[in-house]
C-alpha cells in the first residue's frame, strides 16, 4: 500500500498516543510495546505531527471548541532541519492567507511560538455559521522551507464572553428589522493574574510566578523585568496595583526596547531602605538615560500602592493613590511601545490588575480613540437566546468600529 505522507522508518525513543474517534473524542488511547509490573508514569505531549521530505505545504486540523476566542497561540516543534535558516508559515482556515510566519537560524530543532492567532480561528469560526456548541475542525495549512519534522502543540485558547440585552419591541410581525453596533476598544489589556497566560508576558530577568491572584517579581543578578503588549500602542493609560514588599516598583511605558528606548518610573515606599517617599521619571533613547522628574514627595507612600500613568502627545501624568504628582511635557520623547513591571536589583514586588486602556487626544477630555493598531474582533448575535447564532462577524479590525 502507500501512505501520504511518505512512511518513514525512524527509530522512536516514545510511545504513541492516540485519540480514540468517538463521541465526545476525550478519550486517549497509550499504546504501550512493553510489559511491566507495578506503575509507571508517562507524560503525554499532544499534537499534530507533519513530515517535510522537501521545501512544501500540508494541511492537517485541529479540533477545537466552537467560540469566539480572545486569545490563541501555538507552538510550532521542528526537528531534523540541520542547520541554517529556517521559515515556517502557518495559515489558519486554509483560505490562501498567511496567519503567521517565522524566519530564524536554527541547529537541527526548536520550538516556534505563534503570535495571537484569534482573529484568524474567529475568521474561520463565523464561515462555518458561529455555531456555540459542539467543536469545529479547523484545517491549518503548514509551510516549511526544507526537509524536517514539525509539530503543532501547547495550543492555549481563551473563549470569548457573552452578555444577555433585551430589546422591547411592538408585538407584530416584521418584515425587516437592522441592528447597528459601535464597538469600541478602550481596554487594550487587562491583568488580574487569576491564571497565567505565558503568551502575555515576556520574562526579561528575574524570577517570575504567579501565585495567590499576583505577579510575583524577585530580582535576580540585575532588576526583574516583565514586558506585554503592542509596540504599536501610542496613547494611553497604565495603571497597576503594587505591593512594594522591599520598598520598590517599577513601570515602563512606550517601550520598544528593554533599556534601550523606553519609559521607566520608578516608586519607593515609606518603608524602603533607599530612595524612602521617591518618585523618580526617565527616559532612555537608543540606550542614553535622562532623568525627566526625580522629587521625594511630601507624604508617607504605602507599600501597597495604586499607581497610574496617562500618556498623550508629549504630556505624562502620574498619579499616587489618585492623587497626580507628575505633569510633565517631553517634546523630544519616545510617541509609541508596549508596558513592562519590575523591580531593582534582588529586591521583592508584587503586582496585579494590570490595565492599559486607550486614551483621547487630550487627557481628560471626551471620548474616542487615538490609537491606530488594530486588534482582533469577534461579534455574535444570538436572536431568542436559542443556542445559535444569527448573525456574526470577525476581522482584525481598527477601533471603534461601526457594524
Amino acid at each position: 500500500g502507500s501512505t501520504n505522507p511518505t512512511a518513514t522508518k525512524q527509530n522512536l525513543n516514545c510511545h504513541i498516543a492516540e485519540q480514540v474517534e468517538s463521541t465526545p473524542y476525550t478519550t486517549t488511547r497509550l499504546n504501550l510495546p512493553e510489559t511491566f509490573t507495578g506503575g509507571r508514569t508517562y507524560a503525554i505531549q499532544y499534537g499534530r505531527r507533519l513530515v517535510f521530505s522537501g521545501s512544501g505545504e500540508q494541511t492537517t486540523t485541529i479540533r477545537v471548541p466552537a467560540n469566539a476566542f480572545t486569545n490563541v497561540n501555538l507552538d510550532t516543534l521542528v526537528s531534523g532541519v540541520g542547520s541554517g535558516s529556517l521559515t515556517i508559515r502557518l495559515d489558519i482556515g486554509n483560505d490562501g492567507s498567511w496567519d503567521w510566519q517565522a524566519t530564524r537560524n536554527v541547529d537541527n530543532a526548536a520550538t516556534l511560538s505563534s503570535l495571537d492567532l484569534s482573529a484568524a480561528f474567529n475568521q474561520y469560526w463565523v464561515a462555518q455559521g458561529a455555531p456555540i456548541t459542539g467543536t469545529i475542525d479547523v484545517p491549518i495549512k503548514v509551510y516549511l522551507s526544507k526537509a524536517g519534522q514539525v509539530l503543532l502543540t501547547n495550543m492555549t485558547m481563551y473563549s470569548a464572553g457573552s452578555k444577555p440585552l433585551s430589546v422591547r419591541l411592538n408585538a407584530q410581525n416584521y418584515s425587516n428589522v437592522t441592528l447597528n453596533f459601535d464597538v469600541d476598544q478602550y481596554t487594550l489589556l487587562y491583568d488580574d493574574f487569576k491564571e497565567f497566560v505565558p503568551s502575555r508576558w515576556t520574562l526579561t530577568t528575574g524570577t517570575w510566578q504567579v501565585t495567590g491572584g499576583v505577579f510575583d517579581a524577585v530580582g535576580a543578578g540585575g532588576d526583574a523585568w516583565a514586558y506585554a503588549g503592542d509596540q504599536a500602542w501610542t496613547d494611553y493609560s497604565l495603571s497597576a496595583r503594587i505591593n512594594m514588599i522591599s520598598g520598590n516598583g517599577e513601570l515602563v511605558f512606550r517601550s520598544t526596547g528593554h533599556w534601550q528606548n523606553e519609559y521607566r518610573l520608578s516608586v519607593f515606599s515609606a518603608n524602603s531602605p533607599s530612595y524612602a517617599n521617591r518618585v523618580s521619571l526617565g527616559r532612555y533613547t537608543n540606550g542614553v538615560f535622562t532623568k525627566l522628574w526625580d522629587q521625594t514627595l511630601p507624604i508617607q507612600i504605602p507599600d501597597a500602592v495604586d499607581v497610574r500613568v496617562d500618556l498623550v502627545g508629549d504630556q505624562i501624568q502620574v498619579y499616587i493613590d489618585g492623587k497626580r504628582w507628575v505633569d510633565i511635557h517631553d517634546p523630544d520623547g519616545l510617541t509609541q511601545g508596549n508596558i513592562g513591571l519590575g523591580v531593582i536589583w534582588d529586591w521583592h514586588a508584587q503586582f496585579d490588575n494590570i490595565r492599559v486602556v486607550s486614551l483621547t487626544d487630550s487627557l481628560g477630555s471626551g471620548s474616542g480613540v487615538s490609537n491606530p493598531s488594530s486588534y482582533p474582533l469577534a461579534v455574535g448575535v444570538d436572536i431568542g437566546d436559542d443556542g445559535l447564532m444569527d448573525w456574526a462577524y470577525a476581522d482584525s479590525s481598527t477601533y471603534p468600529v461601526h457594524l
